[in-house]
């Protein structure tokens, strides 16, 4: 019940963005969510975080904190669903406070009923930003900056920052229009300064001025009906032991931390001999330990067996592993 649910209401928070950020493509790569426990979530992305994500050229991976959330309120889930959706799709793109700010105010959505409740207010950010005063990053700084570049000192205002700004344009609709066209102008290839010029009636400074009278007002917290669930074409199903296994093999593998790949994987096997993901995360595993045989063979047998795009997608960047080890000397036929 508690997979279901967190499946059901990610899909639903994609219709909510499709209609909120005007996205038209309808293509969304495959994204799987790991909901793990506290203990077991640390082993993998470290003891500090609560959710991570990955993308690749062929799916996404969230993972996030089982804990019992009140209702409907998955906010690893909803952050990571949200940065995956804009990471992996080259036309969602943007600038760092985009990508962090959008999936920070939609993380916060709570559905209640047949109602979801969006812009709820982050507490720790509106605090930290109502005690700033004239102290925020400037927006001539802001906009073009990346997070990597803050300080340690900056990232909880950049954060922070980054949160407000987007809340502000896509719930407040502020300057919305004007920040839609520098969005599109960025995709197109003009660098931040251009692109302020070209959208914007107003200067930085002006617009520094709007910006911090906007998030010392009362923010509002709005309400919008639920969008209809689309029809399912398979019942939900419970994942065997074999795929437990083989699946947490792969997470392990994709974040290099966490239990042994290998040893996942093989008890996978034993279970299922033909499992793919045990098969895919085996042949990764085995290319980046040097182990060119073994990796080898598990391609050669996720090419017997047939498979997915993702058992395509990894086999071939295993064997163009296996190609440059030779030719680097470091395998032989």
């Amino acid at each position: 019940a508690y997979a279901v649910d967190l499946a059901r209401y990610c899909v639903r928070l994609d219709a909510l963005l499709t209609r909120i950020l005007g996205i038209k493509t309808t293509y969304r790569a495959p994204t799987h969510l790991y909901a793990l426990p506290r203990a077991q979530l640390g082993q993998f992305i470290g003891p500090d975080d609560n959710n991570a994500y990955r993308i690749s050229t062929y799916d996404n991976t969230v993972v996030a904190e089982n804990e019992p959330a009140p209702d409907s309120d998955f906010w690893g889930a909803y952050f990571g669903y949200t940065a995956t959706l804009l990471a992996s799709d080259e036309r969602l793109h943007g600038p760092d406070w985009y990508m962090l700010g959008v999936p920070l105010v939609f993380a916060d959505t709570r559905y209640r009923g047949n109602r979801v409740q969006l812009g709820v207010v982050t507490e720790g950010y509106a605090v930290l930003l109502g005690g700033r005063g004239g102290s925020l990053i400037p927006m001539r700084t802001f906009l073009g900056m990346k997070r990597a570049d803050a300080t340690a000192a900056e990232h909880k205002i950049y954060d922070a920052q980054a949160w407000a700004l987007a809340h502000e344009i896509y719930l407040e609709s502020w300057h919305r229009a004007d920040f839609n066209r520098y969005l599109d102008l960025l995709h197109e290839g003009s660098d931040s300064g251009e692109a302020f010029k070209s959208s914007f009636k107003v200067t930085y400074e002006q617009l520094d001025k709007e910006f911090a009278n906007a998030i010392a007002r009362q923010a509002y917290v709005y309400t919008m009906q639920v969008p209809a669930d689309p029809p399912s074409s398979a019942p939900p199903s419970s994942l065997s032991a074999a795929e437990v296994s083989g699946r947490l093999a792969l997470l392990a593998v994709r974040y290099r931390k966490g239990p042994d790949p290998v040893r996942l994987a093989s008890e996978a096997l034993q279970l299922d001999p033909g499992n793919e993901s045990a098969l895919r995360a085996l042949a990764r595993a085995q290319l980046s330990r040097g182990s060119y045989a073994d990796a080898l063979a598990a391609v050669d047998k996720l090419a017997a067996r047939g498979g997915s795009a993702a058992s395509y997608a990894d086999s071939g960047d295993v064997l163009a592993g296996l190609a440059q080890a030779l030719s680097d000397g470091r395998a032989t036929l």
